[in-house]
């Protein structure tokens, strides 16, 4: 584990990492116990009555909004007023976690609004909350808030993910059984909330409502306001560097008018609202310590006052953003076709850079090479004006060389090969007359120790992590994402700033290349937890794994810089964001010694016999550098030891067999790809036979 350099890390014995702090009802809330999934709480009767429903318990999630599968158009959170609301368009059929980066990384709450009548002294009510799937991985945890009562409830795992994606009937149904007390509930207006604590997704069949015989409902007003939060950007105005904060105003408006008028501080805004529930956006002037408002609508002749919310000094956030294509040699196609896919993504990246040449300063296009073997034998090789274009690009800055030649399994690697994992990048820089200050690993989730000596060796001062945001990587990213730190090596002689960006090396992929949707959710959750620094970043890729360039990025950047001071957004290579977050905030990064402990070396364990040959190959070229070091007077074979420990770093990069592998382990395609991977292997340890027996045969005078 990671410890800071003299301080013991804090315990976590419940393992909630960076929701230790989120499952607390407000003060003023009591527990109502939790049962178990799809058992009421306790052994009473459920009431007779339906007193009202969100959709239909049909096994199907056709009625909600969104539904199916359009979980990426996800843009709000489910309010229902009960007797005006309209399933389709007020509920979204998937309620997001906090583990869910296209909705924006934070806790989601569905509201139910309704009113009561009558409620006989000996009333009882029952809440059934009937889901079709949860995630597979991190179900949710949920808390339910009725009145001043509150019940916390873990979903058992679901099926996976087809049911998000559309198929409902693949599910797996369960359900959150609340028996409510009659003091939660009162007569006139009541609210229930329903919020996705920790983990992921859930999907629903519908919400109900049992009460006892004579328990009545109440019409609700035509016209209130839901809540009020405070954005975290700042509106530019007449294209100055001075703004406004932007109010998000939630409310419902039943009237037979379209448009209001909205108070606050004195100051009124005539804007308008449209029919049903609403989201209106006010601006008001930037405040500097945090502030209690309210805030009222005026409707024909119906008013209504906000509850009182927060303003919060907003932040002048940079978000650097870095594009890249992450680089599965293999997995998804043959290893061949992946370098052609990615020569391509290079190419295709130059083409954007020359069409945003004459964009603004931080919207222009950049491209970053994560890491070099795709490219190390056809830069070199490749026609005199690509040539030309890319040793220009790198001098720039438009195109980010990284230093590492694979996302390696550092765990697996030999001292010597995490040594040799540089060769190549630093050739390539060489050739274009720069250094290589940053590394890229993506996908992997961990490092070994080691490689931070590695790094310092070839000069690289900085580790961008984005790994595998679900699939068998522990706590990594619950526990690392936005947490930068400088990392110490064994010895203390060494250190690097490590940085695992939020949400691994495929946020864009899970957001549906939204980045302007995720930004307030994932700015206004960094400032609730406490993130120090006015500086993040984020690996930028949206087309999947060895996926091509955003082609809309730059414009899209370009457009919000235009109309937001803050957040600014730069597109950059991998070291900027590095470097400026050092340069403003070093002395307060904290310092960590210890392993980052690797999940994914355990592939080796289905290949032993080529991972002994790989482990025995770098030994011996080891020992073949050395021989020829005491004692050869011929020139030292270079290209042929640099072709061999390419290959061992080639058996230790991440992949292991194709995407398919377990469930069809006999197509063609599966047992193509495994041919190509123990290749590396195997070749590694023919050529390190032969270069000891060179190293031997031309120093045959010399050695006895």
């Amino acid at each position: 584990r990671l410890e800071q350099s003299g301080k013991k890390s804090k315990p976590d014995p419940e393992g909630r990492g960076i929701f230790a702090d989120r499952n607390r009802v407000p003060s003023g809330f009591e527990w109502i116990a939790s049962g178990r999934p799809s058992l009421p709480q306790s052994n009473a009767q459920p009431p007779p009555t339906l007193l009202w429903s969100i959709g239909t318990h049909d096994h199907s999630d056709k009625e909600f909004a969104l539904a199916p599968g359009g979980y990426l158009q996800y843009k709000s959170d489910g309010v229902y007023v009960v007797g005006r609301s309209s399933d389709t368009r007020t509920w979204p059929y998937v309620q997001p976690g906090p583990e869910d980066s296209w909705a924006g990384s934070q806790p989601h709450t569905f509201r139910v609004f309704f009113g009561l009548a009558a409620i006989p002294s000996r009333a009882n009510f029952q809440l059934s909350i009937n889901l079709l799937d949860t995630q597979s991985a991190i179900p949710p945890s949920v808390k339910v808030l009725v009145g001043r009562f509150a019940v916390m409830q873990q979903l058992p795992p679901g099926t996976g993910d087809a049911t998000v994606f559309g198929t409902s009937q693949t599910g797996r149904p369960s359900r959150i059984l609340v028996n409510i007390p009659a003091p939660a509930l009162h007569t006139g207006e009541n609210e229930i909330s329903i919020t996705t604590v920790t983990g992921s997704w859930m999907i629903y069949d519908s919400v109900e409502m049992l009460a006892s015989k004579g328990v009545a409902l109440q019409p609700m007003p035509p016209l209130n306001i839901v809540s009020v939060k405070s954005s975290p950007w700042i509106l530019r105005h007449a294209g100055h560097n001075f703004g406004t904060q932007t109010l998000q105003v939630s409310l419902w408006n039943y009237t037979h008018q379209d448009s209001g008028t909205i108070v606050m501080d004195g100051k009124r805004s005539r804007m308008p609202l449209g029919h049903g529930l609403v989201t209106v956006h006010v601006q008001v002037p930037l405040v500097r310590r945090k502030t209690t408002s309210r805030l009222s609508l005026a409707v024909g002749a119906s008013t209504v006052v906000s509850p009182p919310f927060e303003m919060f000094p907003v932040r002048h956030w940079v978000v650097y953003l870095i594009p890249h294509s992450h680089v599965d040699i293999g997995y998804t196609d043959l290893q061949a076709n992946v370098r052609k896919k990615q020569i391509g993504n290079l190419l295709q990246g130059l083409q954007l850079i020359r069409e945003t040449a004459h964009y603004p300063v931080g919207s222009r296009f950049k491209w970053n090479l994560e890491v070099v073997w795709p490219f190390d034998t056809y830069i070199p090789s490749a026609p005199a004006p690509v040539r030309t274009e890319v040793r220009q690009d790198i001098r720039n800055g438009s195109l980010g060389l990284d230093a590492f030649y694979g996302n390696l399994l550092t765990g697996l690697c030999t001292t010597d090969e995490l040594l040799h994992a540089f060769d190549d990048g630093l050739e390539l820089a060489a050739n274009a007359g720069v250094t290589v200050d940053a590394g890229m690993q993506d996908d992997v989730p961990g490092n070994t120790w080691g490689n931070v000596s590695a790094l310092a060796q070839a000069g690289v001062k900085y580790l961008s992590l984005g790994p595998n945001p679900g699939d068998r990587m522990g706590q990594s990213l619950i526990r690392w994402q936005d947490k930068p730190f400088y990392w110490q090596s064994q010895s203390g002689r060494h250190k690097v700033l490590v940085w695992m960006v939020h949400g691994g090396y495929s946020l864009g992929v899970g957001l549906g290349g939204n980045l302007v949707g995720f930004l307030p959710g994932y700015l206004t959750g960094l400032q609730r937890d406490g993130y120090p620094y006015d500086i993040t970043c984020l690996h930028w890729l949206s087309t999947g794994d060895n996926g091509s360039p955003d082609v809309n990025l730059a414009k899209t950047v370009a457009d919000w810089n235009r109309r937001y001071v803050s957040p600014q957004l730069i597109i950059s290579r991998t070291d900027a964001p590095f470097k400026a977050l050092a340069a403003k905030y070093g002395s307060r990064i904290p310092t960590l010694r210890g392993d980052f402990t690797p999940y994914w070396e355990d592939g080796a364990g289905t290949s032993a016999l080529e991972t002994s040959l790989n482990r025995s190959a770098a030994a011996r070229l080891q020992q073949a550098e050395a021989l020829w070091a005491m004692c050869s007077k011929a020139p030292f074979a270079a290209a042929a030891f640099h072709h061999a420990w390419d290959n061992t770093l080639l058996y230790s990069e991440h992949t292991w067999g194709a995407w398919d592998s377990t469930s069809n382990p006999d197509l063609p395609f599966v047992k193509s790809q495994w041919r190509v991977k123990r290749a590396y292997a195997h070749d590694a340890n023919r050529e390190s036979h032969a270069l000891v027996n060179l190293a031997l045969q031309s120093n045959s005078n010399h050695v006895n």
